[in-house]
């Protein structure tokens, strides 16, 4: 009796870890799409959170991570606790980009108050296919992309056409020295 209780715990606990999964999943795509009106973000950001995160998994599972050291031995150990690291990296990667989600809106709101600059970038390639439309271009000395299409994409994507464009931005200045992109074109030199 008291194993059929064990199992229908694990199974609850097991539905709600897949749905908490899915709405982490789900913002955390809405996160990104909204990354992407964001130029020259610092990555320290992220991957400092990203650490926080994740040394605050380990150290509030580590009396799971006892046990299993007590209770296993060999490979079974290591296994454990390689799953138990990757499972806490993967979480903090999610986390870390959802805790994100205030900080760019404030980043938004704070560059919104700053005047509009145009900044003509050189573009440094251009993809058009299906799955992957992009452009690659310089913004202010780093290499970004640019998910999105335009028909002049395809007229300038082969032999090194895309050198006789250029790459417009209408940006303003946000907080670190990211930029906020309020829209772009393509426009011949």
């Amino acid at each position: 009796m008291n194993n059929k209780v064990k199992s229908k715990n694990n199974a609850k606990d097991n539905v709600k870890e897949i749905a908490l999964s899915a709405v982490v999943l789900l913002i955390y795509f809405y996160h990104m799409d909204l990354n992407d009106s964001i130029i020259n973000q610092p990555v320290w950001i992220n991957y400092t959170l990203f650490l926080i995160i994740d040394l605050a998994l380990s150290i509030s599972n580590f009396n799971k991570l006892k046990i299993s050291i007590k209770t296993l031995i060999g490979i079974s150990l290591y296994y454990n606790i390689a799953l138990y690291l990757f499972k806490f990296s993967i979480i903090s990667y999610f986390l870390s980009g959802i805790m994100m989600i205030p900080f760019n809106y404030y980043n938004i709101q704070i560059a919104n108050e700053k005047s509009l600059e145009i900044v003509n970038c050189e573009i440094k390639n251009v993809s058009t296919y299906s799955k992957n439309r992009c452009v690659f271009y310089n913004f202010k000395g780093n290499t970004n992309v640019m998910y999105g299409y335009t028909p002049v994409m395809e007229e300038i994507k082969d032999n090194g056409k895309f050198k006789d464009y250029c790459f417009i931005v209408k940006c303003r200045t946000g907080l670190f020295g990211s930029y906020i992109m309020e829209s772009w074109r393509i426009e011949k030199k």
